[in-house]
């Protein structure tokens, strides 16, 4: 797959990861969804729960990552692709809950950005 994506798709975790919504706002496109166990999350929704998050110090410790345990690529058209798989987040105290996701990114104006997050957590 791109090296660039790969890069985007990197970046984009540590930002989520790290709370900077910022770094959030310039990686997903503005029409992003996330979908998970509680619902549709649109862009500007979630990224307040973030930074509120955040702000209160209920976010992801310091030393904190994403990490994937199995992921796949799947061009759709020239400039869309999917990436599937299971990963966690993983704290310095333990090793989060093993999820499935789904993610679809575009390429615009040379630049990719993510447009749609859907996962779940599977059972231990």
């Amino acid at each position: 797959m791109h090296a660039a994506l790969l890069e985007v798709r990197s970046s984009w975790y540590e930002a989520y990861v790290a709370g900077d919504v910022l770094r959030l706002e310039a990686l997903e496109s503005p029409d992003f969804i996330a979908m998970g166990p509680h619902g549709m999350e649109e862009r500007a929704h979630r990224l307040h729960g973030i930074a509120n998050a955040v702000e209160a110090g209920r976010w992801f410790p310091q030393g904190s990552r994403a990490q994937d345990e199995r992921l796949s690529w799947q061009a759709v058209a020239p400039d869309v692709v999917t990436a599937f798989g299971t990963g966690r987040i993983a704290t310095p105290r333990e090793q989060g809950s093993l999820v499935q996701f789904t993610e679809l990114w575009r390429r615009t104006g040379g630049q990719w950005q993510v447009v749609q997050l859907h996962y779940s957590e599977l059972p231990c």
